[in-house]
């Protein structure tokens, strides 16, 4: 009895050392509710996206940065799009970045890197 007890106090206090050093790294939790995605461009690109109907095109000079929960996203391709929206002076975007948004989905409570 004496040398299981001291057996498993020993094991015990190896998975304490051994543990100790394990840590989650935490990303900071974006909440998208309370953030905003600012796609920065010039006032040109502004009126031109804003007064443009019915064409789907890309912004190219200078390509428009993403602002969004303190940091700067440089993107790769901003795309006017989407049939829906072309005609209204609020438009869809496609956008591919030079690296993933983390976001946390609440409903799987699991974080997901989106582009």
């Amino acid at each position: 009895m004496k040398i299981r007890l001291h057996n498993y106090l020993i094991s015990l206090l190896i998975a304490a050392y051994v543990f100790s050093g394990c840590s989650k790294e935490d990303h900071g939790i974006i909440d998208p509710e309370k953030e905003v995605f600012n796609f920065m461009v010039t006032d040109a690109q502004r009126l031109y996206i804003n007064a443009s109907r019915g064409e789907q095109y890309e912004i190219t000079d200078p390509i428009p940065e993403l602002h969004f929960a303190g940091g700067i996203y440089t993107i790769d391709r901003f795309e006017i799009r989407g049939d829906g929206s072309l005609n209204f002076t609020r438009k869809g975007f496609g956008v591919n970045m030079d690296r993933k948004i983390i976001l946390y989905d609440p409903v799987e409570r699991t974080e997901r890197q989106m582009e």
